[in-house]
Protein backbone atom coordinates (compact mmCIF):
# COMPACT_ATOMS: atom_id res chain seq x y z
CA UNK A 1 0.00 0.00 0.00
CA UNK A 2 2.88 2.12 1.07
CA UNK A 3 4.73 1.43 -2.42
CA UNK A 4 1.03 2.72 -4.26
CA UNK A 5 0.79 6.04 -2.22
CA UNK A 6 4.35 6.98 -3.12
CA UNK A 7 3.45 6.51 -6.91
CA UNK A 8 1.25 9.07 -7.15
CA UNK A 9 3.01 11.82 -4.25
CA UNK A 10 4.63 14.66 -5.79
CA UNK A 11 8.72 13.95 -5.63
CA UNK A 12 9.69 16.25 -3.09
CA UNK A 13 6.67 14.73 -0.69
CA UNK A 14 7.90 11.47 -1.75
CA UNK A 15 11.68 12.11 -0.57
CA UNK A 16 10.15 13.13 2.86
CA UNK A 17 8.24 10.28 3.27
CA UNK A 18 11.27 8.39 2.14
CA UNK A 19 12.96 9.77 5.04
CA UNK A 20 16.20 10.43 3.27
CA UNK A 21 17.05 14.35 2.93
CA UNK A 22 20.30 14.86 1.56
CA UNK A 23 18.51 15.99 -1.56
CA UNK A 24 15.46 18.26 -2.19
CA UNK A 25 13.52 18.57 -4.78
CA UNK A 26 11.63 21.94 -5.09
CA UNK A 27 7.67 22.09 -5.64
CA UNK A 28 8.95 24.57 -8.76
CA UNK A 29 10.30 21.57 -10.85
CA UNK A 30 8.54 21.43 -13.98
CA UNK A 31 7.28 18.52 -15.62
CA UNK A 32 9.99 18.84 -18.04
CA UNK A 33 12.50 18.75 -15.50
CA UNK A 34 11.50 15.61 -14.11
CA UNK A 35 10.94 13.73 -17.86
CA UNK A 36 14.72 15.13 -18.42
CA UNK A 37 15.69 12.44 -15.99
CA UNK A 38 13.52 9.80 -17.74
CA UNK A 39 15.31 10.44 -21.49
CA UNK A 40 18.45 8.31 -22.00
CA UNK A 41 18.87 9.58 -25.67
CA UNK A 42 16.16 7.71 -27.05
CA UNK A 43 17.07 4.16 -26.15
CA UNK A 44 15.36 3.64 -22.92
CA UNK A 45 13.43 5.43 -20.10
CA UNK A 46 14.80 5.18 -16.08
CA UNK A 47 12.31 4.00 -14.08
CA UNK A 48 12.06 6.10 -11.01
CA UNK A 49 13.06 3.66 -7.84
CA UNK A 50 10.29 3.15 -5.07
CA UNK A 51 11.53 2.39 -1.91
CA UNK A 52 9.81 1.92 2.04
CA UNK A 53 13.18 2.36 3.61
CA UNK A 54 16.49 3.72 2.72
CA UNK A 55 18.94 2.27 4.80
CA UNK A 56 20.29 -1.68 4.91
CA UNK A 57 20.46 -3.56 7.98
CA UNK A 58 23.74 -5.67 6.51
CA UNK A 59 26.34 -3.65 3.97
CA UNK A 60 25.83 -4.20 0.46
CA UNK A 61 28.02 -7.18 -0.89
CA UNK A 62 31.09 -6.58 -3.44
CA UNK A 63 29.71 -8.21 -5.93
CA UNK A 64 25.87 -6.06 -5.63
CA UNK A 65 28.68 -2.56 -5.31
CA UNK A 66 30.04 -4.30 -8.57
CA UNK A 67 26.68 -4.19 -10.30
CA UNK A 68 26.32 -0.62 -9.13
CA UNK A 69 29.52 0.65 -10.39
CA UNK A 70 28.80 -1.54 -14.04
CA UNK A 71 24.69 0.48 -13.84
CA UNK A 72 27.56 4.05 -12.99
CA UNK A 73 29.13 3.18 -16.06
CA UNK A 74 26.12 2.14 -18.19
CA UNK A 75 24.68 5.89 -17.71
CA UNK A 76 27.96 7.83 -18.25
CA UNK A 77 26.86 8.76 -21.77
CA UNK A 78 23.41 8.93 -21.29
CA UNK A 79 24.32 11.84 -19.11
CA UNK A 80 27.40 12.84 -20.78
CA UNK A 81 29.60 12.86 -17.91
CA UNK A 82 32.88 13.73 -17.14
CA UNK A 83 35.61 11.36 -15.70
CA UNK A 84 35.57 12.87 -12.80
CA UNK A 85 31.99 13.02 -12.80
CA UNK A 86 31.89 9.55 -13.46
CA UNK A 87 34.78 8.84 -10.40
CA UNK A 88 32.80 10.87 -8.22
CA UNK A 89 29.33 9.42 -8.25
CA UNK A 90 31.35 5.69 -8.21
CA UNK A 91 32.74 7.28 -4.88
CA UNK A 92 29.38 8.13 -3.60
CA UNK A 93 28.23 4.28 -4.61
CA UNK A 94 31.21 3.22 -2.29
CA UNK A 95 30.43 5.02 0.61
CA UNK A 96 26.76 4.61 0.89
CA UNK A 97 27.13 0.75 1.06
CA UNK A 98 24.22 0.63 3.74
CA UNK A 99 22.24 2.23 1.59
CA UNK A 100 19.33 0.64 -0.26
CA UNK A 101 19.98 0.17 -4.16
CA UNK A 102 16.55 1.70 -5.36
CA UNK A 103 17.11 5.40 -3.11
CA UNK A 104 20.84 5.40 -3.73
CA UNK A 105 20.02 4.95 -7.43
CA UNK A 106 17.59 7.66 -7.57
CA UNK A 107 19.96 10.08 -5.73
CA UNK A 108 22.82 9.17 -8.12
CA UNK A 109 20.49 9.86 -11.25
CA UNK A 110 19.64 13.08 -9.59
CA UNK A 111 23.17 14.16 -9.35
CA UNK A 112 24.29 12.69 -12.80
CA UNK A 113 21.33 15.19 -13.98
CA UNK A 114 22.71 17.63 -12.44
CA UNK A 115 26.48 17.04 -13.76
CA UNK A 116 24.39 17.03 -17.51
CA UNK A 117 23.35 20.66 -16.45
CA UNK A 118 26.76 21.85 -15.37
CA UNK A 119 28.16 20.72 -18.42
CA UNK A 120 26.06 22.27 -21.23
CA UNK A 121 26.37 26.04 -18.76
CA UNK A 122 29.93 25.28 -18.84
CA UNK A 123 30.26 24.49 -22.73
CA UNK A 124 27.90 27.44 -23.90
CA UNK A 125 29.92 29.62 -21.66
CA UNK A 126 33.14 28.40 -23.32
CA UNK A 127 31.25 28.98 -26.99
CA UNK A 128 30.17 32.21 -25.62
CA UNK A 129 33.50 33.31 -24.60
CA UNK A 130 35.23 32.43 -27.78
CA UNK A 131 32.70 34.36 -29.68
CA UNK A 132 33.30 37.21 -27.67
CA UNK A 133 37.18 36.89 -28.11
CA UNK A 134 36.92 36.88 -31.96
CA UNK A 135 34.71 39.95 -31.29
CA UNK A 136 37.39 41.34 -29.80
CA UNK A 137 40.13 40.46 -32.05
CA UNK A 138 38.03 41.78 -34.98
CA UNK A 139 36.83 45.34 -33.59
CA UNK A 140 40.71 45.48 -32.12
CA UNK A 141 42.24 45.39 -35.79
CA UNK A 142 39.21 47.60 -36.83
CA UNK A 143 40.29 50.09 -34.19
CA UNK A 144 44.01 49.93 -35.54
CA UNK A 145 42.91 50.04 -39.60
CA UNK A 146 43.03 53.26 -40.71
CA UNK A 147 41.71 54.28 -44.19
CA UNK A 148 44.04 56.39 -46.36
CA UNK A 149 41.97 59.03 -48.47
CA UNK A 150 41.90 58.67 -51.77
CA UNK A 151 43.53 62.20 -52.50
CA UNK A 152 46.16 61.35 -50.53
CA UNK A 153 46.85 58.03 -52.37
CA UNK A 154 47.21 60.15 -55.20
CA UNK A 155 49.76 62.34 -53.72
CA UNK A 156 51.45 59.44 -52.90
CA UNK A 157 52.10 57.91 -56.22
CA UNK A 158 52.51 61.54 -57.34
CA UNK A 159 55.67 61.75 -54.68
CA UNK A 160 56.59 58.36 -55.76
CA UNK A 161 56.99 58.87 -59.37
CA UNK A 162 59.24 61.82 -59.24
CA UNK A 163 61.30 60.36 -56.29
CA UNK A 164 62.20 56.98 -59.33
CA UNK A 165 62.93 59.91 -61.82
CA UNK A 166 65.15 61.86 -60.01
CA UNK A 167 68.26 61.63 -62.22
CA UNK A 168 70.67 62.21 -59.70
CA UNK A 169 69.29 59.46 -57.46
CA UNK A 170 72.24 57.02 -56.32
CA UNK A 171 70.12 53.86 -54.96
CA UNK A 172 66.84 53.32 -55.67
CA UNK A 173 66.15 50.58 -52.99
CA UNK A 174 65.08 53.79 -50.72
CA UNK A 175 62.47 55.22 -53.13
CA UNK A 176 59.84 54.15 -50.18
CA UNK A 177 61.93 55.85 -47.49
CA UNK A 178 62.51 59.20 -49.99
CA UNK A 179 58.56 59.26 -50.30
CA UNK A 180 58.27 59.10 -46.97
CA UNK A 181 60.73 61.87 -46.37
CA UNK A 182 58.86 64.02 -48.96
CA UNK A 183 55.61 63.55 -47.37
CA UNK A 184 56.96 64.95 -43.69
CA UNK A 185 58.76 67.70 -45.52
CA UNK A 186 55.86 68.79 -47.49
CA UNK A 187 53.03 67.83 -45.03
CA UNK A 188 51.48 71.34 -45.34
CA UNK A 189 51.58 71.59 -49.40
CA UNK A 190 49.45 67.87 -49.36
CA UNK A 191 47.50 68.43 -46.06
CA UNK A 192 48.87 65.38 -44.53
CA UNK A 193 49.45 67.74 -41.35
CA UNK A 194 46.41 66.32 -39.73
CA UNK A 195 47.46 62.77 -40.27
CA UNK A 196 50.79 63.22 -39.11
CA UNK A 197 49.89 64.16 -35.76
CA UNK A 198 48.14 60.84 -34.42
CA UNK A 199 50.38 57.99 -34.19
CA UNK A 200 47.87 55.33 -35.88
CA UNK A 201 47.36 57.46 -39.07
CA UNK A 202 51.08 58.47 -39.25
CA UNK A 203 51.98 54.60 -39.18
CA UNK A 204 49.73 53.79 -41.94
CA UNK A 205 50.52 56.81 -43.83
CA UNK A 206 54.17 55.79 -43.51
CA UNK A 207 53.26 52.41 -44.88
CA UNK A 208 51.46 53.48 -47.20
CA UNK A 209 54.19 55.72 -48.49
CA UNK A 210 56.83 52.86 -48.56
CA UNK A 211 54.13 50.69 -50.36
CA UNK A 212 53.17 53.30 -53.12
CA UNK A 213 57.56 53.60 -53.66
CA UNK A 214 58.05 49.99 -54.24
CA UNK A 215 54.58 49.38 -56.57
CA UNK A 216 55.68 52.40 -58.57
CA UNK A 217 59.44 51.70 -58.79
CA UNK A 218 58.23 48.54 -60.52
CA UNK A 219 55.75 50.52 -63.04
CA UNK A 220 58.86 52.64 -63.63
CA UNK A 221 61.29 49.49 -65.07
CA UNK A 222 58.91 48.22 -66.92
CA UNK A 223 58.00 51.28 -68.65
CA UNK A 224 61.64 52.32 -69.34
CA UNK A 225 61.63 48.66 -70.48
CA UNK A 226 58.99 48.93 -73.08
CA UNK A 227 61.12 51.61 -74.73
CA UNK A 228 63.59 49.81 -76.08
CA UNK A 229 62.24 46.07 -76.62
CA UNK A 230 59.29 44.69 -78.80
CA UNK A 231 56.49 43.41 -77.45
CA UNK A 232 55.45 40.07 -77.83
CA UNK A 233 52.39 41.18 -80.78
CA UNK A 234 55.23 43.33 -82.62
CA UNK A 235 53.11 45.80 -82.65
CA UNK A 236 54.89 48.69 -80.14
CA UNK A 237 57.72 50.03 -81.35
CA UNK A 238 60.75 51.14 -79.67
CA UNK A 239 61.95 54.68 -78.99
CA UNK A 240 64.75 56.86 -79.05
CA UNK A 241 66.45 58.48 -76.12
CA UNK A 242 64.81 61.93 -76.97
CA UNK A 243 61.12 60.80 -77.05
CA UNK A 244 61.62 58.31 -74.36
CA UNK A 245 62.79 60.79 -72.11
CA UNK A 246 59.95 63.15 -73.49
CA UNK A 247 57.42 60.32 -72.60
CA UNK A 248 58.72 59.13 -69.03
CA UNK A 249 59.02 62.69 -68.01
CA UNK A 250 55.58 63.26 -68.76
CA UNK A 251 54.57 60.30 -66.77
CA UNK A 252 56.70 60.55 -63.45
CA UNK A 253 58.63 63.84 -63.43
CA UNK A 254 56.54 66.53 -61.13
CA UNK A 255 55.86 69.51 -64.05
CA UNK A 256 55.95 66.58 -66.58
CA UNK A 257 59.37 68.07 -68.32
CA UNK A 258 62.81 66.86 -68.60
CA UNK A 259 66.28 67.99 -69.35
CA UNK A 260 69.65 67.41 -69.98
CA UNK A 261 70.62 64.77 -66.37
CA UNK A 262 66.83 63.06 -67.47
CA UNK A 263 68.27 61.71 -70.41
CA UNK A 264 71.66 61.02 -69.35
CA UNK A 265 70.14 58.70 -66.49
CA UNK A 266 67.60 57.10 -69.16
CA UNK A 267 70.66 56.05 -71.17
CA UNK A 268 72.08 54.70 -68.45
CA UNK A 269 69.37 52.92 -67.48
CA UNK A 270 68.73 51.84 -71.19
CA UNK A 271 72.07 50.96 -71.67
CA UNK A 272 72.09 48.30 -68.19
CA UNK A 273 68.60 47.21 -69.30
CA UNK A 274 70.16 46.14 -72.56
CA UNK A 275 73.32 44.32 -71.35
CA UNK A 276 71.86 42.68 -68.34
CA UNK A 277 68.06 42.12 -69.09
CA UNK A 278 67.61 41.75 -72.90
CA UNK A 279 68.80 39.90 -75.36
CA UNK A 280 69.24 39.92 -79.30
CA UNK A 281 66.88 38.01 -81.89
CA UNK A 282 67.94 39.55 -84.98
CA UNK A 283 66.98 43.42 -85.40
CA UNK A 284 65.29 43.63 -82.34
CA UNK A 285 65.96 43.18 -78.55
CA UNK A 286 63.32 41.44 -76.66
CA UNK A 287 63.51 40.83 -73.03
CA UNK A 288 65.32 37.96 -71.61
CA UNK A 289 63.51 34.68 -69.90
CA UNK A 290 64.65 32.63 -67.32
CA UNK A 291 64.23 28.44 -68.11
CA UNK A 292 61.34 28.36 -66.79
CA UNK A 293 59.27 31.01 -68.87
CA UNK A 294 59.38 33.53 -66.66
CA UNK A 295 61.41 37.03 -66.20
CA UNK A 296 65.07 36.64 -65.24
CA UNK A 297 64.32 38.01 -62.20
CA UNK A 298 61.92 39.94 -59.84
CA UNK A 299 61.85 44.17 -59.97
CA UNK A 300 63.30 44.56 -56.72
CA UNK A 301 66.34 42.32 -58.23
CA UNK A 302 66.72 44.36 -60.92
CA UNK A 303 67.16 47.67 -59.07
CA UNK A 304 69.33 46.24 -56.47
CA UNK A 305 71.85 44.60 -59.43
CA UNK A 306 71.28 48.63 -60.80
CA UNK A 307 72.26 50.33 -57.46
CA UNK A 308 75.36 48.15 -57.43
CA UNK A 309 76.42 48.72 -60.87
CA UNK A 310 76.21 52.52 -60.10
CA UNK A 311 77.74 52.17 -56.65
CA UNK A 312 80.64 50.97 -58.53
CA UNK A 313 80.75 53.73 -61.05
CA UNK A 314 80.05 56.49 -58.36
CA UNK A 315 82.91 54.97 -56.52
CA UNK A 316 85.14 55.08 -59.17
CA UNK A 317 84.45 58.18 -61.25
CA UNK A 318 83.37 60.91 -58.22
CA UNK A 319 80.17 62.24 -57.24
CA UNK A 320 80.71 64.93 -59.96
CA UNK A 321 78.33 63.91 -62.84
CA UNK A 322 80.54 66.85 -64.89
CA UNK A 323 84.00 66.30 -64.99
CA UNK A 324 86.32 63.45 -65.89
CA UNK A 325 84.74 60.08 -66.29
CA UNK A 326 81.68 60.74 -66.25
CA UNK A 327 81.82 62.84 -69.44
CA UNK A 328 83.05 60.46 -71.36
CA UNK A 329 81.10 57.38 -70.00
CA UNK A 330 77.76 59.57 -70.74
CA UNK A 331 79.07 60.46 -73.88
CA UNK A 332 79.79 56.66 -75.01
CA UNK A 333 76.38 55.38 -73.19
CA UNK A 334 74.61 58.02 -75.29
CA UNK A 335 76.50 57.70 -78.60
CA UNK A 336 75.66 54.20 -78.13
CA UNK A 337 72.15 54.76 -77.61
CA UNK A 338 71.74 56.80 -80.73
CA UNK A 339 72.92 54.51 -82.91
CA UNK A 340 70.77 51.51 -81.92
CA UNK A 341 67.78 53.39 -81.64
CA UNK A 342 67.68 56.61 -83.73
CA UNK A 343 69.24 60.50 -83.28
CA UNK A 344 67.26 62.87 -81.85
CA UNK A 345 65.34 65.71 -83.30
CA UNK A 346 65.84 68.16 -80.45
CA UNK A 347 62.83 69.40 -80.75
CA UNK A 348 61.05 67.49 -77.35
CA UNK A 349 63.81 68.06 -75.15
CA UNK A 350 66.86 70.28 -74.82
CA UNK A 351 69.62 69.35 -77.29
CA UNK A 352 72.78 66.86 -75.41
CA UNK A 353 76.03 68.78 -74.62
CA UNK A 354 77.55 65.72 -77.35
CA UNK A 355 79.26 67.15 -80.26
CA UNK A 356 78.25 65.90 -83.83
CA UNK A 357 79.28 66.55 -87.08
CA UNK A 358 77.33 65.81 -90.52
CA UNK A 359 78.72 62.39 -90.69
CA UNK A 360 77.34 61.26 -87.51
CA UNK A 361 78.49 61.89 -83.32
CA UNK A 362 82.17 61.63 -83.07
CA UNK A 363 84.10 60.60 -79.97
CA UNK A 364 84.31 64.11 -79.62
CA UNK A 365 82.04 66.08 -76.48
CA UNK A 366 82.25 69.92 -75.69
CA UNK A 367 82.74 69.70 -71.62
CA UNK A 368 79.37 70.72 -69.89
CA UNK A 369 79.97 73.57 -67.98
CA UNK A 370 81.44 74.72 -71.56
CA UNK A 371 78.23 74.51 -73.56
CA UNK A 372 76.69 77.66 -73.84
CA UNK A 373 72.72 78.25 -73.21
CA UNK A 374 72.20 78.85 -76.69
CA UNK A 375 73.83 75.39 -78.05
CA UNK A 376 71.23 74.38 -80.16
CA UNK A 377 69.40 76.42 -82.49
CA UNK A 378 66.60 73.59 -83.75
CA UNK A 379 62.92 74.45 -83.06
CA UNK A 380 61.58 72.84 -80.27
CA UNK A 381 57.98 72.46 -78.85
CA UNK A 382 56.47 74.67 -76.75
CA UNK A 383 58.30 74.98 -72.95
CA UNK A 384 61.09 73.22 -73.82
CA UNK A 385 64.17 75.36 -72.72
CA UNK A 386 68.08 74.31 -72.58
CA UNK A 387 68.86 71.41 -70.34
CA UNK A 388 71.22 73.40 -68.91
CA UNK A 389 70.01 76.28 -67.77
CA UNK A 390 67.45 74.27 -65.94
CA UNK A 391 69.90 71.94 -64.66
CA UNK A 392 73.64 73.33 -64.27
CA UNK A 393 73.13 73.89 -60.73
CA UNK A 394 70.37 71.78 -59.54
CA UNK A 395 71.90 68.87 -60.73
CA UNK A 396 75.62 68.00 -60.55
CA UNK A 397 75.76 66.01 -57.37
CA UNK A 398 74.75 62.39 -56.66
Amino acid sequence: MESAALQHLPMNKMFATSGFHLFCVSDSTSNEDVDELNEFGGRQELTVPIFNSSMRKIPRSDSGTAVLMTWVDEIRAQFALEPNQVREIKGMVMLARNMETEPLKLHLLTHAAICRSENKYASNNSQSSSVKEVVDVAMNQLSKHVEIPADTKNVLRMIARDECANPTRSSYADVGIAVWARCKAEANMHDLTEMLSKTKSETALKKAAKAAGNKILQQFRDDIMTTIVVDESGKKETQNLEKATHALCKKYVKGGSGGTLHQFRFAMIRRFMRESECEEQGPVLKRRKTNNGGRQAQDEAFWGRFDKCLKEKIDDYGQNMKVGKWKEYFCETVQADWERFGKPSNTLLPALPIAANSNGTTTGRAPLAEVPNNAHSVPRVSGVEDGLANHDDEYTQF
